[in-house]
C-alpha cells in the first residue's frame, strides 16, 4: 500500500502538534517580572551607550574607515547598488546620546510601583559606577534621569 506525500505530511503534522501542545495559536500571557525595572534600565543604556558611533572603539573606527575606503575605491559599484534600490531610500538615524537618553526618560516613567524621579535616580546610580561613561556624559546623565 502506497501512501502519498500529501498523506505523509499531514499525519506528521497531526503528531507533530499531539507531541507539542504549547506549538500553536494559542495565546501567549506577557510575564509581568520581565517589565522594566532601573536595573534592567540600566543595563540596556550601558548596552546601548557603548554602541554609539561616537564611543566606538579603535578598532571598531578602523573597520568603518576600511569599509569606506573600500567603497571609494570603486565607486560605480556603490553607485549601481544605491540606483537600484530607487531613488526613496529612507535615511537612517544616527543614534545619539540625546536621543538614548530622551527614551531612557520615558521607560523611566513607567517603572512600575516607583516613582519617576525614584526610578531616575536609581538608574543614575547604576550608570554613576560604570567606568565606560565619561565624567561629561554622566553629568548629562544625572541632570536628565534624576530629577
Amino acid at each position: 500500500m502506497r501512501m502519498t506525500s500529501s498523506l505523509i505530511f499531514t499525519l506528521l503534522t497531526l503528531a507533530a502538534s499531539a507531541l507539542f501542545p504549547g506549538c500553536g495559536n494559542n495565546a501567549v500571557e506577557f510575564d509581568k517580572d520581565a517589565e522594566h525595572n532601573p536595573e534592567s534600565l540600566a543595563q540596556e543604556f550601558l548596552f546601548r551607550y557603548k554602541a554609539l558611533p561616537d564611543r566606538a572603539s579603535t578598532r571598531q573606527k578602523a573597520r568603518i574607515a576600511a569599509r569606506e575606503k573600500a567603497e571609494a575605491a570603486v565607486p560605480e559599484a556603490v553607485d549601481q547598488t544605491k540606483s537600484e534600490r530607487g531613488a526613496t531610500t529612507k535615511k537612517v538615524a544616527v543614534p545619539t546620546l540625546e536621543g538614548l537618553l530622551t527614551e531612557t526618560e520615558e521607560r523611566v516613567a513607567g517603572v512600575p510601583g516607583m516613582s519617576r524621579t525614584e526610578a531616575g535616580r536609581k538608574v543614575v546610580e547604576l550608570l554613576a559606577k560604570e567606568t565606560a561613561i565619561t565624567p561629561d556624559d554622566l553629568r548629562l546623565i544625572r541632570e536628565r534621569l534624576a530629577r
